[in-house]
């Protein structure tokens, strides 16, 4: 169970904030007023990417895509969790 202040923001909405973030080049502090406040984003992301999640994500979007190319999405997973073994 969570605890603590509920989030005041959907996550479809710091999703897409994060991905204005990334496709723009833009900092943090730049972000435009449509989307939730900068330093929410920002928290949100760190929360996420501390707990792996954001590598998770990658991982199986980049999964699909092989796998509509045809090629075999779990050896690039394996790869990648080899790699972080080192």
């Amino acid at each position: 169970m969570r605890r603590g202040r509920p989030e005041g923001y959907c996550h479809r909405q710091l999703l897409d904030a994060i991905r204005y973030l990334v496709a723009g080049g833009i900092s943090w502090r730049a972000m435009p007023t449509d989307f939730p406040a900068w330093a929410r984003v920002c928290a949100f992301f760190r929360r996420w990417r501390e707990h792996g999640l954001i590598a998770e994500f990658h991982d199986r979007l980049r999964g699909t895509l092989r796998e509509r190319e045809g090629h075999e999405a779990w050896l690039m997973t394996l790869a990648r969790r080899m790699r972080a073994w080192e």
